[in-house]
């Protein structure tokens, strides 16, 4: 039974997501952070449609949640030295009973076609791209357990505002083909992903906890 989808396996009837029109390369109208590690990073989309409430949600609900203000909210998320995050285990919530973890496919996320939380990929695949350029280490994983393995490619399509690397697929079924984002603090103390989202710009960085 499919659980949570963001792109589909390669047997499943494909699903047309809406177009995305190039956006240019925003003119900051957000404060930029006072401090971080690396380099930091500012990304634009349109919010909205479905597609970009998911992509926004994706940050939204870890910057809490229906209490925020969705058009000017902040967040983080917090690692220890040396941790390591799974988006799909901090976004989503345990199956009782089977050890498991579900993300994505239940309100307030939104339905784009078949398929729940569409757009979720791309809002990763910006923290995936930020967490690196701030020193940590992020990886796309494919299937669990045993059959764990890190993707050797991006699959994903082209994530607007983001390189090719860093284009990442969360998928969460509980089967040999899940994808998900794996993120790890690389340095010796603590540290936060951090994030300001206002109107349609979003900065991401890194900083000390």
């Amino acid at each position: 039974m499919l659980l949570v989808a963001c792109t589909a396996p390669a047997n499943a009837q494909p699903v047309t997501a809406p177009k995305i029109a190039p956006i240019a390369t925003p003119t900051p109208a957000i404060p930029t952070p006072a401090s971080y590690l690396g380099q930091y990073k500012i990304y634009e989309f349109d919010t909205s449609s479905d597609f970009g409430f998911n992509q926004k949600w994706f940050f939204q609900t870890k910057s809490g949640g229906a209490n925020a203000n969705p058009n000017d909210f902040s967040g983080r998320l917090c690692f220890r030295a040396r941790e390591t995050k799974w988006a799909i285990r901090e976004w989503g919530n345990a199956v009782q009973g089977r050890g498991a973890w579900i993300a994505f496919e239940y309100a307030p996320w939104r339905k784009v076609g078949d398929v729940w939380g569409l757009g979720v990929c791309l809002s990763a695949s910006r923290l995936r791209e930020a967490a690196e350029l701030g020193g940590m280490k992020a990886v796309e994983v494919v299937g669990i357990g045993a059959q764990e393995r890190i993707a050797p490619v991006p699959t994903h399509p082209p994530v607007f505002g983001v390189e090719q690397k860093y284009w990442t697929n969360i998928w969460s079924c509980n089967c040999s083909i899940q994808r998900d984002l794996r993120i790890t603090n690389s340095y010796d103390f603590p540290i936060c992903l951090a994030w300001w989202m206002k109107g349609d710009q979003i900065v991401v960085w890194v900083s000390r906890n």
